[in-house]
């Protein structure tokens, strides 16, 4: 995933980005997010998942390491979707 953030003190006031999640065959789903926190829209998808629309949101987010390059997390979702 690749996402800007604007942060001031402790408030994540504005959150834009894009992630590809693939599953264990390869296919692949684009997600988008942007302006509204902790909600995204999945945008398209490739293989099984083409035809792909929905929408979600993260919960609960989990750190599991702070890296010099950003950090890594597990995030408990929401999802909403359909095929078309």
């Amino acid at each position: 995933c690749l996402g800007h953030a604007t942060v001031i003190g402790d408030d994540w006031t504005r959150l834009y980005g894009t992630c590809v999640k693939t599953d264990q065959d390869g296919d692949q789903i684009l997600v988008t997010w942007g302006d509204v926190k902790e909600q995204w829209s999945i945008v398209g998808g490739t293989g099984k998942y083409k035809g792909i629309t929905g929408t979600g949101t993260t919960g609960k987010f989990d750190s599991l390491q702070d890296r010099p390059d950003g950090w890594t997390g597990v995030g408990h979702e929401t999802i909403r979707w359909e095929i078309r």
